[in-house]
């Protein structure tokens, strides 16, 4: 289905990467106790809502690919666990909260925008502008704060765009920095 994922109370898993529409614009509500929690990779149209009581994220292993219905959405919650996220479609995801998973992020197409609370800290690498034909954006404003023990490529591969913005009192800690690298 394509239609509207609205989880006001309660836990939403997935057991197949099919579970949730791909176009589906996902809501989790500010309340305690509603996540969503993948048990295996997902792809969504798009994540709104949650915030300091609730609506959170648990990645567990799994990956979460997320802005296919090119949506522009700011996402208040906590994304957890060991897996990663993958930013797609033309609209812009906002994170403004301080999320505890550590896998990887790709920035497939559109913008990610860190914004002030985000503060991820990462052992995987960060790859914006990953695959050939990509065009994303990483942006980091206010008092965002990434760190990754590993690698970020800023337009890895073939024809490939990737742009990195800073600005205000963000910050930005990586192992190595590559910009254009195939």
């Amino acid at each position: 289905y394509s239609g509207p994922t609205a989880v006001n109370i309660g836990v939403v898993s997935n057991a197949s990467a099919t579970a949730i529409g791909d176009l589906s614009a996902v809501n989790l509500a500010n309340t305690a106790g509603v996540s969503l929690n993948l048990g295996a990779n997902e792809g969504i149209g798009s994540l709104t809502g949650g915030g300091v009581n609730g609506g959170n994220v648990n990645l567990n292993a799994n990956r979460l690919f997320i802005g296919a219905n090119n949506s522009s959405t700011t996402y208040g919650g906590i994304i957890i666990g060991t897996g990663g996220i993958n930013k797609v479609g033309t609209g812009s995801l906002t994170l403004n909260n301080a999320h505890t998973f550590t896998g990887s992020i790709f920035g497939n197409r559109g913008n990610l925008i860190l914004d002030t609370g985000a503060n991820i800290s990462l052992t995987a690498y960060i790859s914006i502008g990953q695959d050939t034909n990509d065009n994303a954006t990483l942006t980091m404003q206010g008092t965002s704060q990434l760190t990754t023990t590993s690698d970020f490529n800023v337009g890895d591969i073939g024809a490939s765009v990737g742009t990195f913005n800073i600005a205000d009192s963000a910050s930005l800690t990586v192992n190595a920095l590559f910009i254009g690298s195939a």
